[in-house]
């Protein structure tokens, strides 16, 4: 094994291990929807949360009325990547609130990231996706890890394509509900949301509420910017100091390039206040309000 070879090959397991210790820590658990299923029925009401059918995976969706007499439209919030509905205090308190000003909400969670079923969705080897080396097969079978076949940027566009399929098939559900259709989305699954709208490949919603949106590969962190810039759809993108260091390396080049590419109804705002404060979500149910209603929403 030559001295390049093994960088490489070093350089790849380095950013396998950071996407998978960030996946991991996130504040949710990864895979096993079966169980999250089961926890939601035995702590909810059955007509308080619906069930969405992707492929062979069941996605839970806790819903909530809106609270006037006339609804303003449907907002889907969308947790970070393998996150659990009703353990995110912020989106769980959001969803409640935002129904005081006339939405009708359901919050669901995104796939997870380094989930073994999800990655089977991956296609076959290509030129974008090449095959691993044989060095990573051994490390892979030693470890009985099919994971670590893949790289980053393949964990990232797997858990985008069940992303993908899993917005299609709410599809159904949008057009129960008149009015505007509102994503609030966190995280990767924010940017990943926004590679998905600029390349066409799901309908577009009416706004994108971006909570600490960042890729945790750098070059596709690097190119977010660019998409914030070509989205459609009205963008309200907000980040907090509290965000970690990918969101904060780009903040600046979003608000940059949303205001070169003269993005209509962008607006950028930084939320304060302590994560999973009750405050802090109130001032975020009122910063989105404000938002909507200055574009006559």
């Amino acid at each position: 094994m030559t001295v390049n070879t093994r960088y490489r090959h070093l350089l790849h397991c380095l950013n396998l291990a950071a996407l998978l210790l960030w996946s991991s820590a996130a504040p949710a658990r990864v895979g096993d929807e079966r169980q999250l299923m089961q926890d939601i029925a035995s702590q909810r009401l059955p007509d308080t949360y619906q069930t969405l059918l992707v492929g062979d995976r069941e996605v839970v969706m806790v819903e909530y009325p809106a609270r006037t007499p006339i609804t303003r439209g449907l907002a889907v919030l969308i947790t970070e990547a393998g996150g659990v509905p009703q353990d995110d205090h912020q989106l769980a308190r959001l969803a409640r609130q935002l129904t005081h000003y006339g939405w009708h909400t359901l919050t669901m969670a995104a796939p997870p990231l380094g989930d073994p079923q999800i990655l089977l969705t991956l296609p076959p080897a290509t030129d974008a996706a090449p095959q691993a080396a044989p060095e990573q097969e051994a490390e892979a079978a030693l470890h009985g890890r099919a994971d670590l076949l893949h790289s980053p940027v393949q964990h990232l566009q797997a858990q985008q394509y069940a992303l993908q399929q899993q917005m299609l098939q709410l599809e159904d559900r949008r057009a129960e509900v008149a009015g505007f259709y509102l994503i609030i989305a966190q995280g990767t699954t924010a940017a990943s949301l926004a590679r998905l709208y600029t390349e066409q490949a799901i309908p577009q919603p009416d706004g994108l509420v971006s909570l600490g949106a960042f890729l945790p590969e750098r070059n596709l962190n690097k190119a977010l910017p660019e998409m914030f810039a070509q989205l459609q759809p009205a963008l309200l993108d907000v980040y907090s100091a509290w965000d970690n260091r990918w969101t904060l390396s780009t903040t600046d080049a979003r608000r940059v390039a949303a205001t070169r590419g003269l993005k209509l109804h962008y607006r950028q705002q930084e939320l304060v206040g302590q994560p999973r404060d009750e405050q802090q979500t109130l001032r975020l149910a009122k910063m989105i309000y404000g938002w909507l209603t200055y574009m006559g929403w």
